[in-house]
């Protein structure tokens, strides 16, 4: 009896326990959904341009709320872009309703919710949206072709889209397909969106260029590609323009191998293996010389032809240059040969100078004697007695003294003598100009190559400079400034 009274006790506490929480108290244990709006209504908006509205959630309860289904329901139009799963106690969230009229006509729909809210277990938010206009794109034109292009050139060509519906066009996107040979490129601007305005009567229609460019490097690049473009144009909502092109791959030019002659050789050179791969024949030639020992007075002659000739006057390089275009008016890479013009004496000093009236003197000396004496070759002693006295094989000669202007004057010295020779210029006159200062450059050669340079600038007659010293047979050539 004792026990049976005792669960009575136990039962009737509960009850009244749970009479003393309420209704309200149960309340805040449980989720507790709320929303707005509650309905959607994206109004008269131009086919296929989207927008995006938000509805609010939140969780005023005491626990999580749990969402089994957060959906869109009827046309596909209305696309719900992230659900949510749950919101703890006192969160909220935010879920975006996008909403694209594919065509001018009504839409509707509804964002369903279910949730393990006691209360509202299943909301409908209806949706709306009406398409009221249209954008017209106008593209053109729908293919580009930019022809045969040179190898290392670029062809550009322009496509226009003009709107000309009754809503706003939005060009979404520009770009190239996957695939497309990477010789094509866009010139200027392609960001997107880009909106062009709709049609009004009295005013030109706006519109939008877009500048592609094909630039072949090599025929690797292939020919092929496509441009892409999204609009918001029912009829245009994606084009592929095709791109398509040629390559003209260049010319290839052939000047010859390097020559080594002596100087006053006539030399004929030739550009005849000179070639195009595609056979766009005949080819046309252009020479040029691009480099000679100073003071040359040396010319290239027929340049347009594939064999012109060239006379060496001095010792000393002379590089020529060959571009050949072919017949589609593509030139080639230039293309360099060299005409080395060797003497048969191995050792020559050479003085050029730059100034119209300076008058400067050349001295090639024994070390250690004396300038202007003996064994100093200069203009006014050509053959002094180097070597074996009285061996001429053995001596140098100057070859000239040049009173006025540049040069060049020249020490040859066929057979030198083993030793050590000093190389001095002196400054004998400006006459009669009154720029005093003279830029002089002294060169020598072993063997018809130049093996040492050496400059000075002198600012008043009466100067004398020891340019360098050269020892023989070693070749070696010390002192002054290279």
């Amino acid at each position: 009896m004792s026990a049976y009274r005792i669960r009575c006790r136990s039962a009737a506490a509960l009850l009244i326990t749970f009479a003393a929480c309420g209704p309200e108290q149960l309340a805040k244990v449980n989720p507790a959904l709320t929303w707005s709006p509650q309905a959607l209504d994206f109004g008269e908006r131009p086919v296929l341009d989207d927008l995006t509205l938000d509805v609010d959630l939140a969780n005023l309860g005491g626990a999580p709320l749990e969402f089994s289904r957060t959906a869109v329901q009827g046309d596909d139009a209305f696309v719900l872009k992230e659900p949510v799963s749950t919101l703890n106690r006192g969160e909220s969230a935010t879920l975006k309703v996008t909403f694209t009229a594919r065509a001018k006509k009504a839409y509707s729909g509804k964002l369903v919710l279910d949730s393990n809210d006691p209360e509202h277990p299943h909301v409908e938010i209806a949706l709306a949206g009406v398409g009221s206009t249209a954008a017209t794109a106008v593209i053109e034109p729908r293919a580009l072709d930019f022809g045969r292009v040179g190898e290392n050139r670029a062809a550009v060509r322009r496509l226009r889209i003009t709107s000309t519906g009754t809503a706003d066009l939005k060009v979404k996107a520009i770009s190239l397909a996957g695939g497309t040979s990477p010789a094509y490129g866009f010139i200027g601007s392609v960001r997107t969106p880009q909106t062009l305005g709709a049609h009004r009567d009295g005013r030109a229609d706006e519109y939008a260029e877009v500048t592609v460019k094909f630039a072949p490097t090599s025929a690797q690049d292939g020919m092929a590609g496509t441009l892409v473009l999204e609009t918001t144009d029912p009829e245009n909502a994606l084009v592929n323009v095709p791109l398509t092109a040629g390559i003209n791959l260049q010319p290839l030019a052939v000047p010859g191998g390097d020559r080594i002659v002596a100087p006053a050789t006539r030399v004929v050179l030739d550009g005849s293996r000179s070639s195009d791969p595609d056979g766009d024949l005949p080819l046309t030639f252009s020479w040029k010389l691009v480099q000679t020992p100073q003071a040359s007075q040396a010319a290239l002659l027929d340049l347009r032809t594939p064999a012109p000739s060239i006379t060496p006057d001095l010792p000393g390089s002379y590089v020529v240059e060959l571009v050949v275009t072919d017949a589609a008016g593509l030139e080639s890479k230039p293309a360099r040969a060299k005409v080395n013009a060797v003497t048969s004496d191995k050792l020559v000093v050479e003085l050029v100078w730059n100034h119209p009236l300076a008058d400067l003197d050349l001295h090639f000396l024994e070390e250690n004697t004396p300038l202007d004496g003996s064994r100093d070759a200069t203009g006014e002693r050509p053959d002094p007695d180097f070597g074996l006295q009285g061996y001429p094989d053995d001596d140098p000669h100057h070859s000239a003294d040049k009173l006025a202007g540049f040069g060049p004057e020249w020490v040859v010295y066929e057979k030198p003598a083993d030793g050590r020779y000093q190389v001095i210029v002196k400054y004998v006159s400006a006459n009669g100009s009154a720029d005093l200062a003279v830029p002089a450059t002294v060169r020598v050669h072993e063997y018809g190559v130049v093996v040492a340079e050496r400059q000075f600038a002198f600012s008043q007659p009466g100067e004398t400079w020891e340019a360098c010293r050269v020892e023989w047979p070693s070749g070696v050539v010390t002192g002054g400034m290279p």
